[in-house]
């Protein structure tokens, strides 16, 4: 082999080295940067299904974390909390979106038992729907909603997802109850029976 045939050969071999070392080495990164994915991916599919423990029918736009159960009453966690009240009057809230369209499934229903009970005086309520800054309880069209009442919807449910329920800051659920049976009259039920037991307090 002559000394420019030498030099031609160990060109090309210094060039497929470096090629083959570079591609293993991208391999590498990829397999890893794969696998990492893969974990986040897992991991977060965990923490979905232990919300979807929490709420039974899970119908809402996003799985969130929320504060520390302790019991329940139906679909409702009940965490260690003071019942918040205006007066004397426990204040219930959702948390709601008009593109949201389990929101728009549940928003008569609660509208509905939120006026009855108010009717009487026995509660305050609010239905604040959040993409546009107002609370369909009222007449007036709010444009804004107060700093105090976010603040109650981030500590209940840090990533802001709807439909949320807050009732008395003592019960809440994230999602509807029984949007998959289509079932109104039992979200109606299961909403008297929270309000009846803060009433209870």
């Amino acid at each position: 082999m002559t000394e420019n045939n030498q030099t031609k050969f160990s060109s090309k071999s210094n060039f497929f080295f470096g090629f083959f070392a570079g591609l293993a080495i991208f391999s590498l990164i990829g397999f890893l940067s794969l696998s990492f994915a893969f974990k986040k991916a897992n991991n977060q599919s965990t923490i979905g299904k232990e919300n979807q423990e929490t709420n039974q029918d899970n119908s809402q736009q996003e799985v969130s974390q929320g504060p520390k159960i302790i019991s329940s009453i139906g679909t409702f966690g009940e965490v260690e909390s003071e019942i918040c009240k205006d007066g004397d009057k426990p204040i219930i809230r959702l948390f709601s979106s008009t593109t949201c369209p389990h929101c728009v499934w549940i928003k008569k229903t609660f509208d509905k038992v939120a006026k009855e009970y108010v009717g009487t005086g026995k509660i305050k309520a609010y239905h604040w729907e959040l993409d546009q800054q107002d609370n369909t309880l009222t007449e007036e069209k709010e444009t804004q909603i107060p700093d105090s009442e976010i603040k109650i919807l981030t500590d209940f449910n840090p990533e802001g997802y709807v439909p949320v329920f807050i009732f008395g800051c003592k019960y809440f659920r994230i999602g509807t109850g029984y949007e998959r049976e289509n079932d109104l009259a039992k979200e109606e039920a299961e909403f008297k029976e929270i309000i009846d037991e803060l009433l209870k307090s």
